[in-house]
């Protein structure tokens, strides 16, 4: 978490560090295996799986096979995740809203 605290603190995103240590611990748990991290110019099938899970194209149940309560736990911290985001960006503009 220092780590990550470090790189989001400069911009205003510290508070973020627990809540992306927590979601990528459940998501490690659900997978019974280290999260796979591609590189700069590539992401990992993880990365793609765990955006699409943020994103809300993909749910848990359906593409980790994992007990009930594992795929629950990291459901619950996904939406934390995306609450969490949304009050330090601040409100997404609706379609066709010009972002100020």
């Amino acid at each position: 978490q220092a780590v990550e605290h470090r790189l989001l603190a400069p911009r205003g995103a510290g508070m973020l560090a627990p809540v992306f240590d927590s979601l990528m611990t459940l998501c490690e748990a659900a997978l019974g295996r280290r999260f796979s991290v591609g590189t700069a110019g590539r992401l990992s099938a993880d990365e793609r799986l765990l955006l699409d899970l943020l994103g809300g194209s993909r749910r848990c149940r359906a593409c980790i096979v994992c007990p009930e309560e594992r795929a629950a736990m990291l459901d619950c911290s996904l939406c934390s995740t995306r609450i969490m985001l949304a009050l330090v960006a601040g409100p997404i503009p609706a379609s066709g809203e010009a972002v100020r």
